[in-house]
């Protein structure tokens, strides 16, 4: 620790990697991970990249100033900064898009006290899953059964099944057999295979041998609401993509004639040691679900709020 502690000062002195290497006699790429390794550990970026000549952020000032003043070893340093929050960590964290479109603005409210700065990617839960791995991003909001055991584990927030939306002229009331759509003519719209909604919804109709016919295909759920609030099909949706998704008097929920597989909603943080965080994370998600359950989705299904589970 003490190595990367005094590569780290020395590249703050000269304001560049380039230099320190060549005054620590060490290779340029190995000055860049000891300084990746202090800002790993830290939560916070330490140096200001874009710029040339090297420049310290407010954050890695602060260290700096820390180290000269008390010659504290890494380990007092990291100490304080966390038991008196003398340094706010920069967090960087992912949501799939069906979550961002109702809660970003409300993750960011609720997390800005604790961050001294806050990037959120909004990607696939692939996409996300993979930067975690590569340590691209502190925390990522889910969906997807595919990531578990021990090194990513999972914290699940909240889940919901799928329902069967359909146009608002639809003279379809109560759905008792797969029939009952059949016989109705509705065109089927089909989620794209390549979103999680679509991989959830093959399964399903695999499993029970289903097979509605498409010539409508997309991977965004609000452009397959836009076509059922149009009246071009029906389609499988998931409770929380209508949080934000317009007019809800332009459509139908309907429970489906089976039960319907759940989808669940999960906080992976493998790297994120403040619990202070990542409760707050699911504690705010949790709650909007509720308010928006109760304020959006109740008045069209009631039975609907009693299925979406919090955790």
């Amino acid at each position: 620790m003490a190595r990367h502690v005094t590569v780290f000062m020395c590249a703050a002195k000269v304001g560049s990697f380039s230099l320190a290497a060549e005054t620590l006699s060490v290779t340029q790429p190995s000055v860049s991970l000891s300084v990746k390794f202090l800002e790993d550990k830290l939560g916070f970026d330490l140096f200001e990249r874009s710029t040339r000549p090297l420049r310290l952020t407010p954050e890695g000032s602060a260290v700096m100033e820390l180290l000269q003043r008390y010659r504290m070893e890494f380990s007092e340093l990291l100490q304080r900064i966390r038991s008196d929050n003398f340094i706010r960590p920069i967090l960087r964290i992912g949501l799939i898009e069906s979550i961002a479109d109702f809660a970003a603005a409300s993750l960011v409210k609720s997390l800005k006290p604790l961050c001294g700065q806050l990037r959120l990617k909004v990607a696939t839960s692939e996409t996300l899953m993979a930067q975690i791995s590569n340590r691209g991003l502190d925390a990522a909001i889910i969906s997807s059964e595919l990531y578990s055991g021990e090194y990513f584990d999972p914290e699940p927030i909240f889940s919901s099944p799928l329902v069967l939306m359909l146009p608002i002229d639809s003279p379809i009331e109560v759905i008792d057999s797969w029939a009952t759509l059949l016989r109705a003519g509705i065109p089927f719209i089909h989620h794209s295979k390549i979103t999680a909604d679509g991989i959830a919804i093959q399964r399903f109709t695999d499993r029970f041998s289903l097979n509605f016919p498409y010539m409508l295909e997309a991977d965004n759920n609000r452009a397959i609401f836009q076509m059922i609030s149009a009246g071009l099909g029906w389609s499988f949706f998931q409770p929380w993509s209508l949080f934000e998704s317009g007019q809800l008097t332009t459509v139908k929920i309907l429970k489906a004639p089976v039960a319907m597989p759940s989808r669940k909603v999960q906080l992976v943080c493998p790297h994120l040691s403040d619990r202070t965080i990542r409760e707050t994370i699911k504690k705010s998600l949790s709650s909007l679900v509720v308010q928006k359950s109760e304020t959006r989705l109740s008045p069209l299904a009631p039975w609907l709020c009693r299925e979406i589970k919090i955790y």
